[in-house]
């Protein structure tokens, strides 16, 4: 036999050890190998999809943002050239007042020849319409009560807007100023420069302009928006802007001229700058996320992460399977090994004694009547414990083989059963000096089978016996409350911890003070107790008794009340074991 052999020369299994399953660790080995490496494919494959679709979305939002930038600036450079139109670049001596301004307004809002063509109400009306005498300092305005603070705000800005654009050619410009500082609104400030040459004065005489909301401007960026494919027609088809795009125009500090309706949640957005001249503007662009699918071309591949995501699924399960398989095994193996060393011991004690005083009678070496008689009670008394240990192990077998097919119940006198009992059970009572305490309530009977009853009893007594100290005093009692009748089996004994009496019931089950103290016992005495108590459609419990110990109650169906000729029997009575 080799060293590394589960089995010990005598052939016997090692204990924790079991045949074939050497090859469950490589294999769960494998298993987590592979779940990593599934995980690891899962996470890349997401990766490079999540950057594929990114990249197309980021590409097409900067293609759409620069096609929506190239035609806000080309219609808001000839709406400007409209509006000012018959502003002098040059204007000698003669110094126009500020109200050709509306009607170049109108006129430019009316021109069916530009794209801007719009009724817009709030540009129609702006808020200001001035002009601005550099030289002198002097506003020119169409309204009346525009606050002086607000047209001293005013002339700051466009001469700061001057000295930064002085090298420029004087076209028509569009800047923007926060809310509060002119208007209550964010202002966008349209205006044109006149140049002079009066009194010797050489530049800039006077500014043209108007002052209105920037939501103002918000039409002509919607109408703007939605002219033609802002991203390639071969692709789109002849969807809508609005159906793919999320569009924005601002300026640097924020202040919105327009916003389409249409958002995404962790859109990539794309931006492009006007020149200096119109503000600069700022304009937004991003993709709807879904349609990255559509915007490459030849579509993106089909994700492989939910098949992978399944497979590691699945993998993982056969590895949690495999380790539950392997843990209940082992549990199993455990278990097993302790019933077969709880029975050997449960056999060999009692064989032991039968063997010896069996071999001294034979011998002749019991020679007096009263050691005879004292061999033939210990024969008598580890018979019936033999017998007690077989009978347990048989029922269990059967129990689990048939699940109690065949279980026929019939009406038992209770005090009956426990007189029998007691009876047989007196030499193994009596072998630790132990008494036994009886009460039963008159003509109390149950609904059971009588061998299953018996069984219950004998296991539930033997328990007492077993883990109570020696010369305690053994508590029975029967008795009924409605429909229930109840038999109970007190000891004197150290009881069942609190958290151990569900598991108690469970086969094989053996608590850990028990196994370190190397009582005997084979773990499936209380099985059988509450295997056959349910047959009956019963109930079985344990609890604290009054003194110290345990309390085992046993709860059958209760059956009509018997005739009882020997009526003291029914009171309690302490019974000498």
């Amino acid at each position: 036999m080799r060293s590394g052999s589960f089995l010990d020369p005598f052939g016997r299994l090692r204990r924790g050890h079991l045949p074939g399953t050497t090859w469950l660790v490589p294999f769960l080995a494998a298993t987590l190998a592979l779940c990593l490496w599934l995980g690891w494919q899962a996470m890349d494959a997401a990766r490079t999809h999540r950057e594929a679709a990114e990249s197309a979305l980021r590409d097409h939002a900067h293609m759409a943002a620069w096609q929506y930038s190239r035609i806000v600036y080309e219609n808001v450079e000839d709406l400007l050239f409209e509006i000012f139109d018959d502003v002098p670049r040059g204007i000698g001596q003669r110094v126009p007042p500020p109200d050709i301004l509306l009607d170049d307004l109108d006129d430019a809002l009316r021109d069916n020849r530009g794209d801007w063509v719009c009724d817009c109400p709030d540009l129609r009306s702006p808020a200001i319409v001035f002009r601005f005498d550099v030289a002198e300092r002097r506003f020119y305005t169409l309204m009346d009560t525009v606050p002086r603070a607000a047209l001293s705000a005013l002339a700051v800005a466009v001469e700061g807007r001057l000295t930064t654009q002085r090298r420029r050619r004087p076209d028509p410009e569009l800047f923007t100023l926060p809310a509060g500082s002119v208007i209550e609104e964010s202002a966008a400030i349209a205006y044109r420069a006149s140049n002079s040459f009066v009194d010797g004065y050489d530049g800039i005489h006077s500014v043209y302009g108007i002052v209105a909301p920037t939501r103002a401007f918000s039409p002509l960026f919607a109408r703007w928006a939605r002219r033609g494919s802002l991203l390639p027609p071969a692709i789109v088809g002849e969807t809508p802007n609005d159906s793919l795009l999320h569009l924005a125009v601002r300026d640097l500090s924020g202040a919105t001229f327009y916003e389409s309706a249409l958002e995404f949640a962790e859109a990539l957005v794309a931006h492009d700058t006007l020149s200096s001249e119109y503000g600069p503007l700022v304009i937004e662009a991003s993709v709807r996320p879904d349609a990255a699918g559509r915007l490459v071309i030849g579509g993106l591949p089909s994700s492989k992460l939910p098949l992978i995501l399944g497979l590691l699924i699945l993998t993982l399960g056969l590895g949690a399977a495999a380790l539950f398989q392997l843990r209940r095994e082992r549990q199993l193996a455990r278990l097993r090994d302790d019933f077969i060393s709880g029975v050997s011991h449960e056999l060999r004690t009692p064989l032991a004694q039968i063997r010896v005083f069996a071999e001294l009678q034979e011998a002749g070496k019991l020679r007096s009547d009263i050691d005879r008689a004292r061999a033939i009670s210990v024969i008598n008394r580890e018979s019936q414990r033999l017998t007690h240990l077989v009978e347990n192990i048989l029922r269990f077998a059967r129990l689990r083989r048939t699940g109690g097919a065949g279980f026929v119940t019939e009406s038992i006198d209770v005090s009956d059963a426990l007189a029998d009992l007691l009876e047989a059970f007196r030499p193994l009572a009596s072998a630790r000096r132990m008494r036994i305490d009886l009460a039963i309530e008159p003509r109390l009977a149950v609904v059971a089978n009588r061998d299953a009853l018996n069984q219950v009893l004998v296991n539930l007594l033997d328990n007492a016996v077993k883990y109570g100290p020696a010369g305690q005093t053994i508590r029975v009692r029967a008795g009924r409350r409605d429909a229930t009748a109840y038999i109970s089996i007190e000891d004197q004994g150290p009881g069942v911890p609190v958290a151990d009496r569900r598991r108690i019931w469970e086969p094989y089950v053996r608590l850990e003070r028990e196994l370190d103290s190397r009582l005997p016992g084979t773990g499936i005495g209380l099985a059988i107790v509450a295997q056959l108590t349910a047959l009956h459609g019963g109930d079985v419990r344990v609890e604290d008794a009054e003194g110290g110990g345990a309390r085992f109650v046993v709860e059958l169906p209760a059956a009509a009340e018997v005739e009882s000729a020997d009526e003291p029997a029914a009171a309690a009575a302490e019974i000498p074991a």
